[in-house]
C-alpha cells in the first residue's frame, strides 16, 4: 500500500511535468496494486485524464465503472474524465454533454461542479456564445471555492460579461 501511495504520487509529478505516457503507466500501477478503493478509483481517473492515446479503451473503462453502483457518489469524476477524452479527440459537442453531466451529478463535490462549469464557460465562451458563457461563469464563481487558483480572473470573468448579457437582453426586448 505505501508503494502504491509513493508511486501515485510518482504519477502525478510526471502528470504535472507533461509527461503523460510515465503518469498513465504509474497510474495504472497503481490501478493494479492492493491500495484502497479510493486510491486504485482515483488512479483510474487520472490515468484516463493524463494519457495521450487508447482512448477507446478508457472510454470503455470509465462507462463500466459508471455502471458499477458503488462509484455512483463518483460519477461527476468520470463524466469529467470522459469529457477531457473528447476534448483530446476534438468532439466539442460531446464534450459538453460530458460536462453537463458532471456539473449533475456533482452533488457534494462543489470543486468538481465549478471545474466543470468553467469549462462549460470556456466553450462557450470560444464559441462566441456570450449569454452562455456568462450564465456558466456565474454559476462557476457561486460553487467554486475563493482559493481555487483562477477564482479572480473567472469571477472578473462573470461580471464583464453580466454587463454585456444585460445591455443584449434590453436589446432584444426593446
Amino acid at each position: 500500500k505505501k508503494k502504491a501511495r509513493y508511486q501515485f504520487v510518482l504519477a502525478q509529478l510526471y502528470q504535472e511535468v507533461g509527461n503523460g505516457d510515465q503518469a498513465s503507466y504509474n497510474f495504472s500501477q497503481v490501478v493494479k496494486s492492493p491500495a484502497s478503493y479510493e486510491m486504485r478509483f482515483q488512479a483510474q481517473i487520472q490515468k484516463a485524464l493524463s494519457a495521450t492515446g487508447g482512448s477507446l479503451v478508457l472510454r470503455k473503462e470509465l462507462n463500466k465503472m459508471l455502471k458499477d453502483p458503488k462509484n455512483m457518489e463518483y460519477k461527476d469524476q468520470m463524466y469529467f474524465a470522459l469529457a477531457e477524452i473528447d476534448m483530446k479527440e476534438g468532439l466539442v459537442a460531446e464534450a459538453k454533454t460530458n460536462y453537463s453531466r458532471s456539473a449533475f451529478y456533482s452533488v457534494k463535490n462543489n470543486r468538481q461542479k465549478g471545474v466543470s462549469y468553467l469549462k462549460l464557460g470556456d466553450l462557450n465562451f470560444d464559441e462566441k456564445d456570450y449569454l452562455s458563457a456568462q450564465k456558466y461563469y456565474d454559476s462557476c464563481v457561486q460553487v467554486l471555492p475563493e482559493e481555487y487558483g483562477d477564482y479572480e480572473k473567472v469571477k472578473a470573468k462573470a461580471e464583464g460579461l453580466s454587463g454585456l448579457v444585460i445591455h443584449y437582453e434590453t436589446y432584444i426586448h426593446e
